[in-house]
């Protein structure tokens, strides 16, 4: 007696796959639904900022893109603070007076006084780069140099003119808990983080940094024996 082979149904095409979850995320989602890669337009860059490398450019794809942020870190003395003066420089070169021609250097250590000679060598108009570091030999902590920030990222004279923000370096902010309380090496490990992740929601998710069009470029280093600013690779 012949059996009957059980009917196979055919797989969804993979085009048919995501019309069905488009169609069922937008029902159960109302916001943030998602959509095919293809066509999702919304969040393009309009503007890049050329790091003055040209291989670094085509590898971001562009340069540094307006509205976004970028982490650039590795050992000391490996080009981290050059990176962010040459693409401070060419910035400068390319862009006409008036069109995203102020730019941020936020430096917790107070070393870009002794770096003026570099960034100028590298070709940095340094009278047109605005400093944010400790003055009179008062502490500046990390709070401190994100209020500014924000502040000068909602300044209305400053609209359409903030170009590349660069804090140099990520690893030297301090937290004015730590700061005030003192700290030892145990409690001193990821105390940065949570006051960069409210900075970040601030100006990013707000998308106050989107709207000016500015770079933010973070410097950090790398540290093998976290906790020991001595024998950071020990």
């Amino acid at each position: 007696m012949a059996t009957r082979k059980a009917a196979v149904e055919a797989p969804v095409s993979t085009d048919g796959l995501m019309a069905l979850m488009e169609k069922e995320m937008s029902k159960k989602f109302r916001d943030h639904s998602g959509a095919r890669l293809s066509e999702y337009r919304k969040d393009v860059p309009k503007l890049w900022y050329s790091t003055g490398i040209l291989t670094l450019d085509i590898a971001l794809g562009g340069g540094l893109a307006g509205g976004r942020v970028s982490e650039f870190f590795g050992a000391p003395n490996c080009g981290k603070s050059t990176s962010l003066y040459s693409a401070i420089a060419e910035t400068q070169r390319r862009h006409p007076e008036g069109f995203h021609d102020f730019h941020i250097i936020a430096d917790p250590e107070n070393s870009s006084s002794d770096a003026k000679a570099h960034m100028t060598k590298m070709g940095v108009d340094v009278s047109k780069v605005y400093i944010i570091a400790p003055s009179d030999g008062k502490p500046m902590y990390a709070e401190h140099i994100f209020e500014r920030i924000e502040f000068l990222l909602r300044n209305p004279a400053l609209k359409g003119r903030i170009g590349i923000i660069g804090v140099d370096s990520v690893g030297a902010l301090v937290a004015k808990d730590e700061g005030e309380k003192g700290w030892d090496k145990a409690a001193r490990v990821g105390g940065i983080s949570g006051l960069m992740s409210r900075f970040l929601q601030n100006i990013v998710d707000s998308g106050l940094l989107q709207d000016s069009g500015g770079h933010l470029m973070l410097l950090n280093q790398v540290r093998a024996n976290i906790g020991d600013q001595w024998n950071p690779h020990r």
